[in-house]
């Protein structure tokens, strides 16, 4: 084995609703059954209903980059967030999925004058 062999850095469980990672599939189940979890991800799910611009732009997302189709936008939202909840992915994937989430969270929901 040469030493110009890169290893593959482990990919974790990551739930992006609630910010929470878990290293393990058991941990991430546990925390998968929580109320806090249940409760936040009805909340995100209400958040995306009541934003149908922002429903629609996803819809098409899905669709054209992972041919997801769904037959209502509660399905729609339903599938986002079990989407959102079920990642794999790098420690340097998470910190950029927080760095664009907290990104939009400082983009102004009103025109600022």
């Amino acid at each position: 084995m040469s030493s110009n062999t890169k290893t593959e850095e482990k990919k974790l469980f990551y739930c992006e609703v609630c910010d929470v990672v878990s290293p393990k599939l058991t941990m991430h189940l546990t925390h998968d059954r929580s109320s806090s979890h249940i409760q936040s991800c009805m909340k995100y799910k209400n958040n995306l209903l009541s934003n149908k611009e922002q429903l629609t732009v996803m819809s098409k997302i899905l669709h054209d980059k992972m041919g997801i189709k769904a037959n209502s936008m509660e399905e729609l939202a339903i599938r986002v967030v079990d989407i959102m909840v079920k990642q794999r992915l790098t420690s340097e994937q998470i910190k950029e999925a927080r760095k664009r989430k907290q990104e939009v969270k400082t983009i102004p929901s009103e025109p600022v004058i």
